[in-house]
């Protein structure tokens, strides 16, 4: 009797265990390599004509960036950033979260529009970006509807050196000039003892900021550090996916208040 009980603890043991060793290896990976593939960027959407936008006569220059290899540079909460080979470009896919089924959505099968709905809201602060603000947050283009021209495999390396063939024609994403962060940036100018060039680029950076109240649109993402940047020493916005078309006054005075708490926190006054 004992024995069959053994037996039993035995059998169950060596079910268990590798079922829950594979889990936590799978975990593991899904940890490395942030859950990225194709498949999790690929979208179910049909063309919209709110998110057509003019196309380049000539698209040669745009192949030529496109025609690089990207390596992985950082997840969101909202897209997968990739950096091109030669440093100046990042390209950003959007995770379609709505076509990724999850077990509360059994009970809850309205979370699967709400997470539908939340990317088309990305979507249209995007487009909102690139028709007014093009400039100001390093737009280069913009591609939110499947097309047929690029005809353009993009080599995207992840983050455990795998090699993804990515077609873009089908595929939605957003080209954005390369930026180095804002407070990174001011830490260099700091340690070069610039100050006189950090009162700039933040002055700068408020002017930015006050072009973009200035036309109504505001940012609802409250973070500073991971949405502003410098292209050499011209600021742009750079994650642009809560902007929208409604005036938020007191926005201008917090970024300030951000930026002088950075300053007093890395001392400059001295």
């Amino acid at each position: 009797m004992t024995y069959q009980i053994f037996r039993g603890k035995r059998f169950w043991f060596f079910l268990v265990f590798p079922a829950i060793f594979l889990w936590s290896c799978y975990q593991l990976y899904l940890n490395k390599s942030f859950n990225f593939s194709p498949a999790r960027i690929t979208s179910d959407f049909s063309y919209n004509p709110h998110w057509a936008i003019e196309e380049p006569q000539d698209l040669s220059p745009l192949k030529s960036i496109l025609s690089q290899k990207y390596k992985f540079l950082a997840v969101g909460s909202q897209s997968y950033a990739f950096v091109s080979h030669d440093g100046k470009y990042v390209i950003k896919f959007f995770m379609m979260k709505h076509r990724t089924p999850r077990i509360s959505d059994l009970w809850h099968p309205e979370k699967i529009e709400y997470r539908k709905q939340n990317i088309l809201s990305i979507f249209k602060a995007h487009k909102l970006a690139y028709d007014e603000l093009r400039q100001d947050t390093g737009l280069i283009y913009l591609h939110l509807n499947k097309s047929q021209d690029l005809q353009t495999h993009l080599k995207a390396i992840d983050r455990l050196g795998r090699t993804h063939l990515i077609d873009l024609d089908k595929t939605e994403f957003v080209v954005q000039e390369k930026a180095e962060l804002i407070f990174t940036h001011f830490k260099k100018l700091l340690e070069q003892g610039d100050k006189r060039e950090i009162e700039r680029c933040i002055q700068s950076t408020l002017q930015l900021v006050q072009r973009r109240m200035d036309r109504g649109i505001s940012d609802h993402d409250k973070a500073v550090k991971h949405n502003y940047g410098f292209v050499g020493d011209r600021p742009v916005h750079l994650d642009i996916g809560r902007i929208e078309k409604v005036p938020k006054p007191k926005e201008y005075n917090r970024i300030t208040e951000r930026i002088n708490k950075w300053l007093q926190a890395n001392d400059t006054s001295t």
